[in-house]
């Protein structure tokens, strides 16, 4: 979400099925919901939106700050062939196998 965001291609984001409909959300909300969504994210606490501050930025149309990185993003290790599904952190302390056990 963050590179799509980065990238400006929210549209990716959205589903399919949402995005070809004529489904009753209209796409600015969903972008505003995924910019909220990426402030919630912030590395640091004091820079997250609290569910007070969330609220009020879904039932207006103010202009919301620009999200910063978030603390922990997740790349993909794909240094062989069974690895390719596993995911670590920026550091490869922690890993997440993405498929269940």
């Amino acid at each position: 979400a963050w590179r799509l965001w980065n990238e400006g291609n929210l549209n990716e984001l959205i589903d399919e099925c949402l995005r070809d409909s004529s489904s009753f959300i209209i796409p600015t909300e969903m972008f505003r919901c995924i910019h909220i969504g990426l402030l919630c994210l912030q590395r640091h606490p004091d820079d997250r939106p609290t569910i007070t501050s969330v609220v009020k930025m879904l039932n207006n149309e103010n202009t919301l700050p620009q999200p910063k990185e978030p603390g922990f993003l997740i790349h993909e290790v794909s240094t062989d062939r069974e690895r390719r599904d596993t995911t670590s952190s920026i550091n490869e302390v922690s890993v997440s196998l993405l498929k269940p056990r």
